[in-house]
């Protein structure tokens, strides 16, 4: 089964997403990091199984930025690691010289 999501938005006062709205609207805007509160909206049985689905919907929803961006974006990374098995190349970024940046005590 799938979660499924609503497309209802936050309440008003909730919704941090709104205020990005000139980010969003102009060329190329980078990514947001945000974090958000998900409460289950509802289920439903998906016929002719007996299976049940879930609908879910965005909460509450904060955009977070400087170092707890970075904190927030390593706890993304550990967790998606943990779930999947995968763990992401210590690369942190190519310098100006054209080098590959490596995460402090990776393996090189």
């Amino acid at each position: 089964m799938t979660v499924k999501y609503t497309s209802k938005r936050p309440d008003e006062e909730l919704d941090g997403l709104q205020d990005l709205e000139p980010h969003f609207t102009k060329g190329n805007p980078d990514d947001v990091v945000v974090v958000a509160v998900i409460s289950r909206h509802g289920i439903a049985k998906v016929d002719p199984s007996n299976d049940w689905q879930a609908t879910v919907r965005v909460k509450h929803i904060e955009q977070v930025e400087g170092e707890d961006e970075k904190v927030v974006r390593t706890l993304l990374s550990e967790a998606y690691s943990k779930r999947t098995g995968n763990t992401p190349l210590p690369i942190e970024e190519i310098s100006t010289d054209g080098q590959l940046a490596f995460d402090e005590g990776a393996e090189q």
